[in-house]
């Protein structure tokens, strides 16, 4: 899993220049300080390898799809 860089400075900056006191900035930082620090992102691996799952996945009910066709149409015989 990825770090995700976050400028804490600029952040507090960004609340303060829409109206929030330093206090409020710095409470809300340490709030999404917390709430980030226990996020594990995905890397780009992590993603490439969920991608390939879902196209086996998809090559697999594709292929099921078509035994059911091929299944339905010799009932009807």
């Amino acid at each position: 899993m990825n770090i995700v860089a976050f400028d804490t400075l600029e952040f507090s900056r960004t609340l303060q220049g829409v109206g929030f006191d330093k206090m409020q900035a710095e409470g809300v930082l340490t709030a999404f300080e917390d709430a980030f620090e226990e996020v594990e992102f995905p890397s780009i691996k992590d993603i490439a390898r969920l991608d390939s799952k879902i196209d086996g996945l998809t090559i697999r009910i594709d292929s099921l799809e078509t035994r059911m066709e091929v299944g339905f149409k010799q009932l009807r015989r």
